[in-house]
């Protein structure tokens, strides 16, 4: 078996809980100043909320790296394509964030910390994107993997097919015994059997009866 396919499977998972663990961790840090003499309020912003397609990246590439699992050839470059396409798209989200002014994306912080237009926002982006990119990239590599050892795939079709039925020239062809047959040769041991018994009781050595039968 071609090693581009465990190692494409590994990459492909490893991306996506990458990209969902980095995405339930804050990417934003929030904090609001109401006015002079109110409180300052903070808050933390995961990437549901600042970059929802990171989460949705994750989850792809999970799903890929089952679909590899049991793909043949032209369902793994497809499978392969398919993870390309979500790594490149997952890493310019988080590029996008990385350098997108954040006190200002979307009107994402006002509305999570219920502040009025006119109140001063700082907003300070965490490391954790940088994670989440490069999960992305690693999904990219997993999806060449796919597609460079295509050719060399095999699914659990081709591994768990049925056996096929003996040919009939491998099957015996004789018949099964008639259910009278060995009903005649029982019975005459019986009555030998019965006729040594009968001997005994008239007194007679079976020894002898049995060497009269054989001389006979």
């Amino acid at each position: 078996m071609s090693r581009a396919r465990p190692a494409a499977i590994i990459c492909s998972v490893i991306a996506g809980a990458v990209l969902l663990l980095s995405g339930s961790q804050p990417w934003l840090q929030v904090a609001t100043t109401l006015g002079e003499g109110m409180p300052r309020i903070t808050a933390s912003l995961a990437a549901a909320t600042v970059a929802p397609g990171v989460i949705a990246g994750g989850f792809v590439l999970l799903a890929g790296g089952g679909a590899l699992i049991v793909v043949r050839r032209i369902g793994a470059a497809l499978v392969g394509g398919v993870l390309i396409a979500t790594g490149a798209a997952t890493a310019a989200v988080a590029v996008r964030f990385g350098v997108a002014d954040h006190a200002q994306a979307a009107g994402a912080p006002h509305r999570a910390l219920l502040a009025p237009p006119g109140a001063l926002i700082t907003a300070e982006p965490t490391p954790v994107w940088l994670v989440a990119l490069l999960g992305a990239l690693l999904g990219v590599g997993a999806g060449g993997l796919a597609i460079l050892g295509a050719r060399h795939w095999r699914g659990l079709a081709a591994r768990f097919r049925p056996l096929a039925p003996p040919p009939p020239a491998l099957v015996s062809s004789v018949p099964p015994p008639s259910p009278a047959g060995p009903a005649e040769p029982l019975a005459a041991d019986a009555a030998e059997v019965a006729a040594l018994w009968d001997g005994q009781d008239a007194g007679r050595d079976p020894t002898e009866t049995a060497s009269a039968t054989i001389r006979s």
